[in-house]
């Protein structure tokens, strides 16, 4: 929908409803459109209308049903993992869904609240200290989600085609990093190195509950402990349209990369010619507390979720000519890993920040 096309259908949502007095619309996605319903008390509900397309790009098609999936994880996921121990140390939320109109696209979802950022957007004010146990508490409730034996996996749709169309983006996004000048030969032959990890990534066998997007804009941080500054009072973890049942790995490498970002450009804007340990702290954190609560994982995870890591590298988030030597280093991992041309890829994987005491062990053993 153009903006004069948006404006007219939430005035017509406001209408039909009359116990929302306000909408405020909220920036941030390309997927669906989202505004906070204001009620006359003052309290305050989450919309998500999707279109068959993206926001600003008509030409860009998207499933529907993905307001579906997101219900389907939000009705369900918050109450399976209270009977995770690291999931209730975690203390990471999960919104509540409130309504879900099918046949209109629209789904109500509990309200974080006004004062919270995204944490891509919060983290060059949190302090070294906040900055670890944010990191630390999303490791401790992911791999908890990973592994809560109490969800229902049949709830939550598994689609080849899906999955498929969604390994080839990954593929085609990284791909894109090449440096310029590659033949079409060398894209193609990296391209097929690249197929054992989309094949691994969708297979059926041992696939759990994962979320899809898991990167700091879809995690909301609130204000600072009053009394601790080293916590945050909330953290959650919000825009579930991507959830399905795949490999771990995926969630893993996609936080770790947006994380090894953030701190790489923080470090970048302060000038700083020196790594100190605290600098890439949140991603030692969440690293390490993500491998403490899942136990030990196999070789095949490390190297999805190495390649994982890779793709976001490659597509993240910054200037053109800040983003290229990093989108580079994301193709030049790709080939280490999948290619094997090197045996030390793992010591340049914790020369990127994989340096926790536990998976320095991991790596040490393999």
């Amino acid at each position: 929908m153009e903006s004069e096309a948006a404006e007219a259908w939430i005035a017509g949502y406001l209408a039909c409803n009359p116990e929302y007095t306000s909408a405020a619309p909220l920036e941030g996605g390309v997927s669906n459109y989202v505004y906070r319903l204001t009620r006359a008390d003052g309290s305050s509900v989450i919309l998500k209308h999707a279109e068959p397309h993206a926001i600003h790009d008509e030409n860009w098609a998207m499933d529907m049903k993905r307001v579906k999936y997101e219900h389907a994880a939000l009705s369900s996921i918050s109450k399976a993992l209270l009977s995770s121990a690291a999931a209730r140390e975690a203390n990471v939320e999960v919104p509540s869904a409130i309504a879900y109109d099918a046949d209109n696209y629209n789904l109500i979802l509990s309200d974080c609240g006004a004062a919270t950022k995204d944490l891509h957007t919060a983290f060059p004010s949190l302090t070294p200290a906040q900055r670890v146990d944010t990191g630390r508490r999303l490791g401790l409730w992911l791999a908890s989600l990973h592994h809560c034996n109490a969800i229902d996996k049949a709830t939550f749709y598994a689609d080849e085609t899906r999955d498929r169309q969604g390994m080839d983006q990954r593929i085609d996004l990284l791909s894109a990093g090449l440096p310029a000048g590659g033949t079409p030969v060398e894209k193609a032959a990296f391209v097929a190195l690249l197929e054992p990890f989309a094949a691994a990534a969708i297979q059926r066998s041992s696939r759990c509950v994962v979320h899809g997007d898991f990167w700091p804009g879809n995690v909301l941080v609130g204000p600072p402990h009053e009394k601790d500054d080293a916590a945050q009072d909330l953290l959650a973890v919000i825009d579930w349209e991507g959830v399905g049942l795949g490999t771990g790995a995926l969630d893993v490498g996609a936080m770790a990369a947006e994380a090894w970002l953030l701190c790489h450009f923080h470090r970048e804007s302060a000038r700083a010619s020196v790594v100190e340990p605290e600098d890439f702290g949140m991603l030692e954190a969440f690293l390490g507390s993500y491998l403490e609560a899942a136990g030990q994982v196999e070789e095949a995870f490390v190297e999805q979720a190495v390649v994982q890591f890779a793709i976001n590298l490659s597509v993240g988030r910054g200037g053109k000519q800040l983003m290229r030597p990093v989108k580079g280093l994301g193709c030049e991992i790709v080939e280490l890993v999948m290619g094997k041309k090197e045996e030390n890829w793992k010591r340049g994987m914790l020369a990127l920040g994989w340096g926790t005491e536990a998976w320095r062990d991991w790596f040490a053993g393999q």
